[in-house]
Parts: C-alpha cells; sequence; structure tokens
C-alpha cells in the first residue's frame, strides 16, 4: 500500500513539471525512473532501485521548488512606475532608482503617475520622456542586460508604454553613460 501511495505521489510530481514545461533530458530521466518502478515494483525495494527511485523524486522536487520561486516572481512583476523603479533597482544598483525617481518627478520628465506624452509636443513619452526609436533601440539590450543580472522580465516590458520597460531601459542608458540625453532639471 505504502509503495502505491509513493507511485502516486511522483506521478503527480511528473505531471506537475511536465505541464510546467520542465523536460530537459535528466527531467525524461527522471520521469522514465519512476515509470519503470511503476511496472517493476519488486526492484524498487533493492537498495539501488531505491536510490535511483529517491535520486528521480530530489530532481523532479528541485525543479518544482524553481518552478515555484519564478512563478511567485513573475506574479510580483511592477504595474506601476515607481515600483517598477525600485525593482529595477534591487538588480542595477540603488543608484539608478534613485536618479530614475529624481529625473522622472513631476516638472522635470514625465512624473509618476500615468503615462505621460510630452508637452512640448516632441514625440517624447512616458515617465523618462523616451521617444519612441530611442526606447526600441535600447531595450532588447537592457532587457539581456536585467535578464543576466538575474531579474525576471516579462516580454511585455518591451512595449513604449509599460514602466518596467521603461526602467529598464532607463537604467541601461544610465549605465552606457547616456545620461545627458535628458534635459530635465532632476536629471
Amino acid at each position: 500500500m505504502r509503495f502505491l501511495q509513493i507511485v502516486l505521489v511522483l506521478s503527480l510530481i511528473v505531471a506537475a513539471a511536465a505541464q510546467a514545461k520542465a523536460s530537459p533530458s535528466r527531467m525524461r530521466h527522471a520521469h522514465d525512473v519512476i515509470r519503470f518502478f511503476e511496472h517493476h515494483r519488486k526492484q524498487a525495494s533493492s537498495p539501488t532501485g531505491q536510490r535511483k527511485l529517491f535520486g528521480a523524486v530530489e530532481l523532479l522536487d528541485r525543479r518544482i521548488r524553481v518552478l515555484n520561486r519564478q512563478v511567485r516572481t513573475l506574479q510580483s512583476i511592477p504595474a506601476d512606475w515607481l515600483s517598477s523603479v525600485n525593482d529595477v533597482g534591487r538588480f542595477f544598483g540603488a543608484g539608478t532608482a534613485s536618479w530614475e525617481r529624481s529625473c522622472s518627478q513631476q516638472g522635470s520628465e514625465g512624473g509618476w503617475g500615468r503615462w505621460v506624452p510630452s508637452s512640448s509636443g516632441s514625440g517624447a513619452g512616458g515617465w523618462l520622456q523616451f521617444m519612441s526609436g530611442t526606447f526600441y533601440g535600447i531595450i532588447d539590450e537592457a532587457i539581456a542586460d536585467a535578464r543576466s543580472r538575474g531579474m525576471l522580465v516579462p516580454s511585455s516590458a518591451r512595449d513604449w508604454y509599460s514602466p518596467l520597460g521603461q526602467a529598464i531601459a532607463g537604467a541601461q542608458m544610465l549605465l552606457d553613460g547616456r545620461r545627458g540625453e535628458w534635459s530635465g532639471y532632476a536629471c
């Protein structure tokens, strides 16, 4: 009876990992080991069988913990400007976040509220008053840099209207030494 409970739990773990699209070769191997012992129960009681079975369970369990951590992180992606700036600051440095908050304050560039078009009619827009061409010219590099620093970045950040996208692009430009492209008094 206990063996059947273990196999049922393992099958559920395998199903959860498969639904999360987590099937590199090691995941497939772990799945195959569990399937093998479902059909060859006597061998699961041998020391070698138990080692293989518990190794497969451990691998799947680690993968599920990683996936759960990623899901929690993705659920906490900020939707407003100041939260986006703070999130970017955790990966690019507090000085970057401080500069973005200062530069984007009302009267300097775009403000801290909603997406704002330029009042001068230049075509710039957003919290850091990016021209669309400037934004789209740097965002892929900025997202790659953010991901290399361990930040989970959704594809929606590639949008000019995304507060997270503008915060990441601004951080990248600041790191690239392009601070002079902003003309607001607090930049």
